[in-house]
């Protein structure tokens, strides 16, 4: 879903053209577990500042999708997930844990519990 703006610089990521088949792939995977639902796994960029140890060198972490909702102050749907990378359980099932789609941008991004601010860089597809 996004990729580095450049080689060298790993502070910014720039949309792919897989983002519209990524939020396909979302929904039609978060739905209630009775209707065959699970859960994404899916990477994340955050201004670390220097090259990831993973394949895609625009992610960073990875986190677990579990749920798709719309906020209406916002007034955008938002995917919500689990940080896997805490034991501090506030911060892992944090309701504020959502990453919201800004079609305009092309992105889907949001900010957790304690201010990290993450953007969907991969979706790993559940096969």
């Amino acid at each position: 879903m996004a990729v580095l703006a450049s080689e060298t610089n790993y502070e910014n990521v720039v949309s792919t053209a897989d983002f519209e088949s990524g939020l396909t792939y979302l929904d039609a995977s978060i739905k209630p577990n009775k209707k065959g639902g699970k859960p994404v796994l899916i990477g994340v960029h955050y201004n670390l500042g220097e090259e990831p140890y993973n394949h895609n060198k625009a992610t960073y972490h990875y986190v677990v999708i579990v749920g798709k909702g719309y906020d209406r102050q916002e007034r955008k749907h938002y995917y919500r997930y689990y940080e896997v990378g805490t034991s501090d359980r506030t911060v892992a099932l944090s309701e504020s844990n959502k990453l919201y789609v800004d079609q305009e941008s092309r992105k889907l991004a949001g900010t957790r519990a304690r201010n990290k601010y993450y953007q969907v860089t991969e979706i790993r597809k559940n096969e």
